[in-house]
């Protein structure tokens, strides 16, 4: 899950959207580009129970420029 996009647009998904993903699923996206970037989310839904989950192991987005 995951990969290298290089195109001036376009979409990415984690499998099986719109339905669930598979439990302990990680998908890592790199945005190669020689200009700006714009991230539009269209649909985001994460889940996260913090009174089981102390140690942030719920769903989670992480964006890094440079």
């Amino acid at each position: 899950c995951g990969g290298i996009l290089t195109q001036p647009t376009g979409s990415f998904s984690t499998p099986n959207y719109p339905d669930e993903y598979d439990n302990n699923l990680r998908c890592n996206w790199t945005i190669q580009t020689n200009s700006s970037v714009t991230l539009t989310f269209l649909d985001f839904d994460v889940y996260s129970d913090h009174d089981v989950h102390h140690d942030c192991s719920g769903d989670f987005v992480d964006v890094f420029g440079g």
